[in-house]
């Protein structure tokens, strides 16, 4: 639990860095063990750094999801159905998108319910470091709002470098990502003068935004630009879960599961890498991106804090 009721950080010092502010060095490693293997040997060299992404990053944090939905039974009562045949109806329906040769529309789709994705989990996190503010304020509310438009900002350049090539279009929504920035530091500087300054919060904002900045201007492939952009969320989820796992079930639990959800990544790794020799094999690799389109879901609906009361164990001290 929090030790002090003025405590700056959702979990702790150290925790909070590691996990939230500190994950997207991951990310820039990442590209740059990409960059190397691809001058290495350009066929292979994308090919087995995505492989492993998914294998050891993405999918390991998807399969995270599952301590919430259906080993916790609080939550899995609320919504048995889902759990059970909604699972079942959403494979069906990859399958079916498959078969009807849409498998790129539905990629497009989930890269863009990613970048949302990603987004609600920073601002989720954003407004757990406003709630241990001493100071509450309609500032708390201004600063999310110029955080959204930042995301915005450069969501909108990525996708506008990926489906136009304008570059001139790009550079269009930059002023507006600047803007945003510049109201950040004016609140948060204000702030600081009345005696309102929270490291973990700045630390937070100032690495998420410039990750944002660098990221979403990337000239990358999609597979690694996903990548890229998606492992630093991975990181901060497996943090975020890791502390509820611990809280909810206990330290010995979250470990075997988080090492149980290595073991299903690397399963799942082994099945793509067979998949893309043994073509039949595709037929049960779409179910299992579908559990990814169901991660993104359902995470909206899990952390609500007001309809879920044995989360209250997670929130900040007030």
């Amino acid at each position: 639990m929090h030790k002090a009721k003025d405590s700056q950080w959702i979990v702790g010092a150290r925790w909070d860095i590691a996990f939230f502010s500190a994950s997207p060095l991951a990310s820039m490693a990442f590209l740059q063990i990409y960059r190397h293997a691809d001058t290495v040997s350009p066929v292979w060299g994308e090919y087995l750094c995505v492989l492993a992404f998914y294998a050891l990053g993405d999918y390991p944090h998807v399969f995270q999801t599952f301590a919430r939905t259906h080993w916790d039974k609080a939550e899995f009562k609320r919504r048995p159905l889902l759990y059970s045949y909604g699972l079942v109806g959403l494979a069906l329906l990859g399958l079916a998108i498959k078969s009807c040769g849409g498998d790129e529309h539905l990629l497009n789709f989930m890269a863009l319910y990613g970048m949302w994705h990603i987004y609600r989990q920073n601002h989720g996190l954003l407004k757990m470091y406003h709630t241990l503010s001493h100071q509450k304020g309609a500032w708390q509310k201004k600063e999310q709002i110029c955080f959204a438009f930042c995301a915005l900002a450069m969501v909108c350049t990525r996708i506008t470098l990926r489906f136009c090539s304008s570059t001139a279009v790009c550079e269009g929504f930059k002023p507006l990502f600047f803007i945003s920035l510049a109201a950040i530091v004016f609140l948060e500087a204000k702030q600081a003068r009345r005696g309102n300054f929270q490291i973990g919060r700045c630390l937070f904002l100032g690495s998420i935004l410039s990750s944002y900045y660098w990221i979403y201007t990337l000239n990358l492939s999609p597979q690694i630009f996903i990548a890229v952009e998606t492992l630093y969320h991975d990181i901060q989820y497996q943090g975020w879960m890791l502390n509820y796992q611990r809280r909810r079930f206990g330290a010995k639990f979250s470990w075997r599961h988080l090492s149980a959800t290595f073991v299903a990544g690397l399963a799942v790794g082994v099945l793509l890498l067979a998949a893309g020799y043994v073509r039949i094999l595709q037929w049960v690799t779409t179910p299992v991106l579908m559990l990814v389109l169901f991660h993104y879901y359902i995470d909206g609906k899990v952390w609500r804090f007001s309809s879920c009361p044995e989360l209250k164990l997670l929130l900040p001290p007030r």
